[in-house]
């Protein structure tokens, strides 16, 4: 962090020096001078003291992540021919609000997002907006500045986990056959800063979207077999802790879809009474569609989220399913 702090320190001086004389035309026709004093002794001018020199670090790379952010949505808005019509998230164009969602607002992800839509031989594409952990411009930047910190227990742990997106001590020792995850986690956020509290407490987590993506993507391919038995485990934890939803979505990632089946009809009746209609047709969808139609009871759940839905046409083809799958 402190060698960070020094280069965005560095770099702020720079940029300042090559701006710090000449005029500069903003909107309007009246030129303003670039120079100011206040910004020649605080960022020109780096203190002595310990203490002053930790605020103008701070100071420094805040205002550096600010640039990164600005330099992302002029990408963004000249891919489109336009000019960015406000600044840092505020009533910004359609694209780089996508993008700063996507990004969860991280200055690096924003301009690498603006980058990408620059390459895009296409032009302005909905793909283009797209940014991946498992894109190699983000996978490598998160290796070479965020996981090299980590010890050889940190990252395998974290790429280990990475099929979960919600962490917490309970399920990690579940998946992982340990019992010392609870403390490795509150070690990671406090030191490394890689995940994101969910509570005051700090018992459960989640990471980075962006860096989930790319410990998945390496999981994937170092150890397939390692991450189905992942989320295999993670299935049986959660139906155990009354998270039907998880349980069902790691079940299908386990590619177990008989117990996802046995899940979705289980499960089914209670979420149709509360009202939870888009979550029964989202578990139907994501399983293989000869298993619901040879299934009774899964075109009768299939039917069920329809009829919440307001679907009569969609209802009415599933029933009829459901009468063909018990002949």
């Amino acid at each position: 962090m402190a060698a960070n702090c020094e280069i965005a320190g560095g770099e702020m001086k720079k940029f300042c020096a090559r701006h710090s004389t000449g005029r500069t035309r903003c909107s309007g026709s009246t030129s303003h001078p670039t120079r100011h004093p206040v910004i020649e002794k605080y960022l020109l001018t780096e203190p002595t003291s310990t203490a002053s020199r930790e605020v103008f670090h701070a100071l420094a790379a805040w205002l550096l992540a600010l640039l990164w952010i600005a330099a992302g949505i002029v990408f963004l808005a000249r891919r489109n021919g336009q000019r960015s019509r406000t600044w840092l998230g505020i009533a910004l164009d359609e694209d780089a609000n996508k993008v700063a969602a996507e990004t969860e607002g991280w200055p690096v992800g924003v301009r690498l997002a603006g980058l990408a839509a620059l390459a895009d031989p296409q032009g302005h594409t909905e793909s283009s907006l797209l940014l991946s952990g498992r894109d190699p411009s983000v996978s490598d930047y998160l290796e070479s500045e965020w996981l090299w910190t980590l010890t050889e227990d940190e990252r395998d742990f974290l790429l280990r986990v990475s099929p979960l997106d919600w962490l917490a001590g309970p399920v990690c020792n579940e998946v992982l056959d340990r019992n010392d995850t609870g403390e490795l986690l509150h070690r990671i956020f406090r030191n490394r800063l890689l995940l994101v509290p969910l509570d005051r407490r700090g018992d459960a987590y989640r990471m980075h979207g962006l860096l989930r993506e790319a410990l998945e993507a390496e999981f994937e391919r170092v150890d397939p077999a390692g991450v189905r038995a992942v989320h295999q485990k993670a299935s049986v934890w959660f139906e155990t802790a009354g998270d039907a939803d998880r349980a069902v979505r790691h079940a299908v990632a386990a590619e177990d879809f008989a117990r996802a089946g046995r899940l979705v009809t289980e499960h089914t009746p209670s979420l149709h009474t509360n009202g939870n209609y888009a979550t029964v047709h989202r578990w139907i969808e994501s399983l293989p569609r000869e298993q619901v139609v040879a299934s009774v009871a899964l075109c009768l759940c299939a039917a069920l989220a329809e009829l919440g839905l307001g679907h009569p046409e969609k209802l009415t083809v599933w029933i009829r399913l459901g009468e063909h799958a018990a002949e």
